[in-house]
């Protein structure tokens, strides 16, 4: 696959770890996404958010919502995007409440919303609502 030879030829530079993130992420090699984040600083990598969203990716949400929770709010990062990682990260852990509370707050017209009302339905039919997640969803 293309992806794992460009992985493999890139020499080891600190200022590719966004890269290298994103190709281990697209391949789903866990362990290389595992071992980027716990070697790499946040910032190198995107930021908190692109950090919170890998460990969301490789099915780490108790790391991601960790990660979101020690680390403040800044006027700098995208809202909407903190909002519907925080509401994935409380569906994954199994917060349905919280989830819908946190995802019902992302915008409409921001890059996340839609990924934001999907999540939300899941969250209404996980609840024994799937009426209102269909509702929800449409919107």
């Amino acid at each position: 696959m293309l992806a794992e030879r460009v992985l493999a030829a890139l020499p080891e530079d600190p200022r590719d770890a966004a890269l290298r993130l994103s190709i281990a992420l697209a391949l789903a090699r866990h362990a290389r996404v595992e071992q980027l984040l716990a070697t790499t600083p946040p910032n190198a990598l995107g930021g908190t958010l692109a950090v919170a969203d890998a460990y969301l990716q490789i099915g780490k949400p108790e790391r991601a919502r960790a990660l979101l929770d020690e680390r403040e709010r800044s006027g700098d990062e995208d809202q909407s995007r903190r909002l519907w990682l925080e509401g994935a990260c409380q569906l994954a852990l199994g917060n349905r409440a919280a989830a819908a509370e946190l995802l019902a707050r992302v915008p409409a017209g921001s890059l996340y919303y839609a990924r934001a009302r999907a999540a939300l339905k899941q969250a209404f039919s996980a609840a024994g609502m799937p009426a209102l997640g269909a509702e929800v969803a449409d919107k």
